[in-house]
C-alpha cells in the first residue's frame, strides 16, 4: 500500500485551518475569563448552579461551564451586554435582578429580636 503524499502548500493550508480554529477557541477563553473576573471584582454578577461541561472545545484549556448567571439590575448591562454574554457562555442560563437593599445591622431588620 503506498504512503499518501502531501504537497507543501496542502500541509500549510490544513495547518493554517487547525491553528485559526485553536486561536479562536483560546480567544473565546480569554473573553469569558476577563468577564467572570469583572464580574467578580464588581460583583456585578453572581455565577453558580452546577458546572456542566464548556461548550466547544474549551473543556481542553481548562475551562469551566456555568449552569447560572445572575446579573445585577444596577449594573451597566444593557441588551447588547446581555446578548455577549449570552454569546459567551452559552451553557448558561441568564437572569437579571434587582440589587439587595441595604438593611443595615440586623437589630434594624423589621421582625427582627
Amino acid at each position: 500500500m503506498p504512503r499518501p503524499r502531501f504537497t507543501l502548500r496542502a500541509v500549510l493550508i490544513v495547518l493554517t485551518i487547525a491553528a485559526s480554529g485553536l486561536w479562536w477557541h483560546v480567544d473565546w477563553v480569554r473573553q469569558r475569563r476577563a468577564v467572570i473576573g469583572s464580574a467578580l471584582e464588581s460583583r456585578e454578577s453572581i455565577l453558580g448552579g452546577p458546572q456542566p461541561s464548556a461548550p466547544g472545545l474549551l473543556w481542553l484549556f481548562g475551562e469551566e461551564g456555568y449552569a447560572l448567571i445572575t446579573v445585577i439590575r444596577s449594573s451597566p448591562v444593557r441588551r447588547e451586554g446581555f446578548d455577549r454574554l449570552q454569546a459567551i457562555f452559552p451553557e448558561a442560563i441568564l437572569f437579571e435582578e434587582d440589587p439587595l437593599p441595604d438593611r443595615g445591622p440586623v437589630g434594624d431588620w423589621p421582625n427582627s429580636p
